[in-house]
């Protein structure tokens, strides 16, 4: 059973109404590189990690789904796919937990940047 990544990541992004240009920036992508995500058939998976975070979707388990199928009476196939359902979910939850440690990152320059201008005016008004 082949699976286009591509094709599902597609189908699922014009499933959420999300634009093209908003979800490339979500992955730090170029909108070229999104149409390029598209037309693959496989793809890194820490940017599938982070893919799924943003789309709300683990595309990590059709591979997991295409095994099950492909060797039914495999007795590992089920645990397998069980693992690697989790590890999938494990490395969603990681690229949320990056993906909002550089938000509070971000935040926190923002609030230092903030303070010394708080500051500055509070001297400014001190000596008038």
């Amino acid at each position: 059973m082949e699976i286009h990544i591509g094709q599902l990541i597609k189908a699922r992004l014009e499933e959420t109404g999300m634009k093209k240009s908003e979800f490339a920036r979500r992955i730090n992508r170029t909108s070229q590189n999104v149409y390029d995500i598209f037309q693959r058939k496989s793809i890194d998976t820490d940017l599938l990690a982070t893919i799924s975070h943003v789309l709300d979707c683990n595309f990590f388990e059709p591979y997991s789904m295409a095994q099950q199928l492909q060797y039914p009476n495999l007795p590992m196939a089920n645990e397998m796919a069980q693992r690697y359902g989790s590890m999938a979910n494990m490395a969603v939850a990681l690229a949320t937990s990056e993906q909002e440690l550089s938000s509070c990152r971000e935040r926190t320059e923002q609030l230092g940047k903030e303070i010394v201008y708080l500051s500055e005016i509070n001297a400014l008004l001190k000596t008038k």
